[in-house]
């Protein structure tokens, strides 16, 4: 890309961050238990698969908390971590659904390494290709103190942004930053980029400990509070399950 197509692309991005008013949030009801995403098609997802969503347990997460979750659910076809959960969570979370794939990002309360302990799979920067729908992901939170946690700069998560393939899903564990975004959910500036020039399908996040559903670049992101349930078919996406 030239450099003056990278000065247009950026100056779209700080546009969407610094203009746009900030996306109304939907709380999910605590008395509806199915409800639909605004449908974004999936084409190329070639049968219907279930994820479990697991975020920002916090070692709050028990074998007994995870089976009441779990107990009136259907299959479950693969796993995604969003961060912020403890290595004994991981290590319990090993012992469920031993043929579901299992996928995880880093939160800014894990540390770098410890995926590899834990024998979860990295997918940040990498795709994960499920029945025919692709997913990459981004790690992380706004750096909003000095520490070694995994913390980045708007500056560092624009530049991760522009390697991530062009995928369906955008997993991340921190949300899109935007208008009157301050202080440790203000977002990461990166996220936005990628939505805004890559345009997924959907976007799934942690960190805010909320569910909650927002749009963003014309792309629905959805943010979890512990876990969820979700459907993916070639009509789109349906969260069936959620914690709260």
């Amino acid at each position: 890309m030239s450099r003056k197509k990278n000065i247009f692309s950026m100056y779209r991005v700080l546009l969407l961050a610094a203009t746009l008013p900030p996306a109304k949030k939907v709380m999910f009801s605590e008395e509806e238990k199915r409800f639909c995403i605004r449908k974004r098609e999936l084409p190329g997802c070639i049968g219907k698969f279930n994820a479990l969503f697991i975020t920002d347990t916090h070692s709050h997460m028990t074998k007994r908390a995870l089976d009441d979750f779990i107990s009136d659910i259907g299959s479950v076809d693969v796993i995604f971590v969003l961060g912020d959960m403890s290595e004994r969570e991981q290590l319990l979370l090993k012992n469920y659904y031993e043929k579901a794939p299992k996928y995880a990002l880093l939160g800014n309360h894990d540390y770098y390494g410890q995926l590899e302990e834990t024998g979860l799979s990295d997918i940040n920067g990498k795709v994960a290709v499920i029945n025919g729908v692709s997913f990459t992901g981004i790690y992380g939170s706004i750096r909003y103190k000095n520490t070694d946690a995994p913390m980045l700069t708007n500056e560092e998560s624009i530049k991760i942004a522009k390697t991530l393939p062009e995928c369906d899903i955008l997993l991340s564990h921190d949300k899109a930053k935007k208008a009157g975004d301050e202080g440790s959910h203000a977002g990461l500036e990166g996220i936005t980029w990628y939505l805004l020039n890559r345009q997924p399908a959907y976007h799934f996040h942690g960190h805010l400990h909320e569910n909650m559903m927002e749009n963003v670049a014309d792309v629905p992101s959805i943010g979890f509070c512990r876990y969820a349930y979700v459907s993916f078919s070639k009509e789109g996406s349906k969260v069936l399950k959620y914690f709260g």
